[in-house]
């Protein structure tokens, strides 16, 4: 359902399939070190959620219904995307950061099929 929310949101975003789009943009060899970057950058997000999510739980308390992950990095990787590419991407990446956070609780924090999840909704 979460992944769902995320790909419709990537298409209302970027009007249309993102891959779809990026491969009409960049070609077949830049489209494929492009998702080899997603797929690179997926790893980061979910090593930040992962690592935001245990610190804010370990210092504030065991509630497992808050995306603290998601939080911390709508705070980094979002504020960091406001400053370098503007306050639509940047508002893009804290949308995202807040619904990775939540696939990771919903999916109880499994590291693997989190990154599996997470990696599908950046790339698509």
């Amino acid at each position: 359902m979460i992944s769902s929310i995320s790909i419709i949101y990537t298409s209302l975003v970027w009007q249309g399939f993102k891959p779809a789009i990026e491969f009409s943009n960049l070609g077949a060899g830049k489209f494929l070190f492009q998702y080899i970057y997603y797929a690179l950058e997926s790893l980061l997000i979910i090593n930040i959620i992962a690592h935001g999510q245990k610190a804010f739980e370990t210092k504030f308390g065991n509630n497992k219904s808050i995306p603290f992950g998601g939080i911390f990095l709508a705070a980094t990787w979002g504020l960091v995307h406001i400053f370098t590419q503007g306050s639509s991407t940047g508002i893009d990446s804290v949308i995202q950061s807040m619904l990775f956070g939540t696939v990771y609780l919903v999916l109880n924090k499994n590291y693997k099929i989190s990154y599996v999840a997470i990696a599908l909704m950046f790339m698509l």
